[in-house]
Formats: C-alpha cells, structure tokens, sequence
C-alpha cells in the first residue's frame, strides 16, 4: 500500500510540477508563469513517492475583484499521476486544502471543472462543495464555504 506524505512545493519541484500540469492541460500557454508564482507564493501541495511526485494540487487566491469568484480560494489543478490514481491521493490534497489557514479576507473556497467529466461533480460533493451554476466558459462552477 502507498503511504503518502503531503507537503509544499519547491522551486526544486518547478520542472516535474511544469510537466505534470501540461499533461493536466497542455493548451495553456501561460502554465510557466502560473506554477512559477504558485510556487513563489507557497500555493502548490504534493505528494511524493520517493522522489517522484505521485500528484499535486495547485491553488489560486482570488481577490474582490475577481469578476466570477470574488474573495474566494481557487483550487486551480488537482493532478495524480495514472499509477497512482484511486489510491486516495486526490481526496488526501483537497482535504489539506480545506484544513490548511488562509488569511481571513478569503471566505469560501472554489473551483470549476469541465461538465463532461461528470465524476468530478460527486467527488467535489463528497467535500461538501455545492454546483452554483456555469462559469462564463461554461465549465461547472462550484462552492463551499469556509
């Protein structure tokens, strides 16, 4: 069985998080960027099999000015590596997310994600997140308050 250990990203893990998170979504142009300032602001969890990261999640801190998810904590990418999956990697990443101390101005956390991959709907749910309606994107938009 794997015994995982989840802790902060480093700058040492810049290379593995880029390439992982292109698997995630290779479109993106600005995934450089993105982990480079997730990383510089402590905002990247993962979970290592030996020195390997086994999944990470990736989180953003949305302000009031956000136009869709003002003031709220964004979970931008949940990732775990195919060996790894359904061995409650995932579900170990979004509970730390939800334990972990974010500064008081953030009152809810949030997400959106595809509506074909309907799976991920009950998984969220499990978590206690609520669908509150479609992004301007038309991806499933979701909840849960602090």
């Amino acid at each position: 069985m794997f015994m995982s250990m989840i802790t902060k990203a480093t700058t040492k893990n810049y290379s593995e998080l880029l390439k992982l998170s292109k698997l995630l979504d290779e479109f993106e142009p600005q995934k450089e960027a993105e982990i480079k300032k997730a990383l510089d602001s402590n905002l990247i969890w993962i979970v290592k099999d030996d020195d390997k990261i086994a999944g990470y999640c990736l989180i953003e801190l949305f302000d009031s000015n956000h136009d869709q998810l003002p003031n709220s904590i964004f979970i931008s990418e949940l990732y775990v590596v195919e060996p790894y999956r359904q061995k409650g990697i995932g579900k170990e990443l979004v509970q730390k997310i939800l334990n972990s101390h974010f500064p008081v101005q953030y009152t809810y956390f949030s997400l959106s994600h595809d509506p074909e991959e309907k799976h991920l709907t009950d998984f969220y749910k499990s978590f206690g997140f609520e669908v509150v309606g479609k992004t301007k994107g038309g991806n499933v938009k979701m909840i849960k308050n602090i």
